[in-house]
């Protein structure tokens, strides 16, 4: 039996050859011009109050890339480590300083990597609103076995969960409209 449920455009996709009448998601992501260098560590960009520290693994880069989308289309400073000349040695000191250069965080967790580390640290500022989201198998949400039952005590509020792109847009975009 299938998690899908019925219906699915993968479903409609097997029976007929044809995606015509599947949901579209309605986002025009934001394009970000390919950048030849990284951004100089010494110059963060934007004004402090419109900086959004985006952390995760690496390995889940198109999430973290739509996620900074979503960032720039609420006309916000998306701050993404991976973007600025870090020497790899000094990835979290200056991960962390970036983090703690930014009013907002969303941290995508469904990897445990080091951002794990930046969230504890911030995990009871009163100086950074924090969202801890991460991607589900099906609509009950589950955090998955990659991820750490830490996160469901040091995460304010606790992480959400997502299905589909659409849901993580809207996740993200409520968060980002919610006054810090």
């Amino acid at each position: 039996m299938s998690d899908r449920p019925p219906g699915s455009p993968l479903d409609q996709y097997l029976a007929t050859g044809s995606l015509a009448s599947a949901p579209t998601l309605d986002f025009t992501p934001y394009t970000f011009p390919q950048a030849e260098k990284k951004l100089d560590i010494n110059r963060i960009p934007g004004l402090i109050k419109n900086r959004v520290f985006i952390g995760g693994d690496y390995d889940l880069m198109p999430i973290l890339r739509f996620i900074k989308s979503i960032v720039a289309r609420e006309k916000l400073t998306p701050i993404l480590p991976f973007d600025f000349g870090i020497p790899r040695e000094d990835t979290a000191g200056e991960s962390h300083r970036l983090l703690q250069a930014c009013p907002r965080a969303i941290f995508e967790a469904t990897i445990n990597a080091g951002h794990l580390l930046e969230i504890g640290a911030i995990a009871f500022s009163p100086f950074i609103s924090t969202f801890v989201i991460y991607m589900a198998k099906d609509s009950g949400k589950a955090i998955p076995h990659s991820s750490t039952g830490l996160l469901m005590t040091w995460a304010k509020p606790p992480p959400k969960g997502y299905v589909t792109l659409e849901e993580l847009n809207s996740l993200v975009t409520t968060f980002l409209k919610t006054p810090v």
